[in-house]
Parts: C-alpha cells; sequence; structure tokens
C-alpha cells in the first residue's frame, strides 16, 4: 500500500477482524481516515479504538452488507465525520461452514451469496455518487 494517504478516506467493510481489521489498520497507518464497517458493534469499535490508539482517524459503523439502507447510511456517516469517501474496500464475506453438499443447508447457501454477492454489489452501488463528489470513481 502506498504511504501518504493523508486526507483521504476509506471504507472498509468487514472491518471488524481477520483482513478486514488488518486492512483498517494499513490504511489508518498511512493516514488515511477510516470508515470501520461490520455486523458488530463490538468488533468495529475495537477495530476503530485500535486505528485510534495508532494515531490515526477512525469511526465505527455497523453495517450489514445485505441491507442497502444500512450500507448507504455507511457512507452518509463517513460524509459528516470525515467529508467524503476516497477508497472502498469491499471485503466483507464469508463462507459455508459445511464439508458436503448433503450437510449443507439451503438457508446457509442464500445467506452466503447474499454477502459475498449481493452484499459487494450493495457495497459498490452506494459507494458511486460519494466517490464521484471526491472526483473519484470510474465510469465505463
Amino acid at each position: 500500500m502506498k504511504a501518504g494517504l493523508q486526507g483521504k478516506v476509506a471504507v472498509v467493510t468487514g472491518g471488524g477482524r481477520g483482513i478486514g481489521r488488518a486492512i483498517a489498520l494499513a490504511y489508518g497507518a498511512a493516514g488515511a481516515k477510516v470508515v470501520v464497517g461490520a455486523r458488530s458493534q463490538r468488533e468495529v469499535q475495537a477495530t476503530a479504538d485500535l486505528v485510534v490508539q495508532k494515531g490515526g482517524q477512525a469511526a465505527a459503523v455497523v453495517a450489514d452488507v445485505r441491507d442497502y439502507a444500512a450500507v448507504s447510511a455507511m457512507y452518509v456517516r463517513a460524509e459528516q465525520e470525515f467529508g467524503g469517501v476516497d477508497i472502498v474496500v469491499i471485503n466483507a464475506g464469508g463462507a459455508i461452514q459445511r464439508r458436503t453438499i448433503e450437510e449443507s443447508d439451503p438457508e446457509q447457501w442464500k445467506q452466503t451469496i447474499d454477502v459475498n454477492l449481493t452484499g459487494a454489489l450493495y457495497t459498490a452501488h452506494a459507494a458511486i455518487p460519494h466517490l464521484h463528489r471526491r472526483g473519484g470513481g470510474k465510469r465505463f
């Protein structure tokens, strides 16, 4: 990751733990203001607190990527707290824990698809007007 992201605002979904937490911390260390989004208030707050403890700026936002309104609200919060959105990291995801199709549960399958695919679409789609306001985003 490039150093020198001062003044940039990064939104990281799935930022409460694992890879998302590591990404949020790295962006914070590089100078970006970080909006940490995930379903767990405890986890997003813990990540945001770590960014701040390391000298960065962060906001914790509870947002389930399967809920378009919640994703949209995450970007509104980024604008309110930090003035906009420059970077979006679509990291939220999950996997079915069953090993065989016989052990799988169709509802778990649907939830996995909703997080991994629909959630990624919602996160990208809701970001577009916010990215454009800051001169970012690519139009095809």
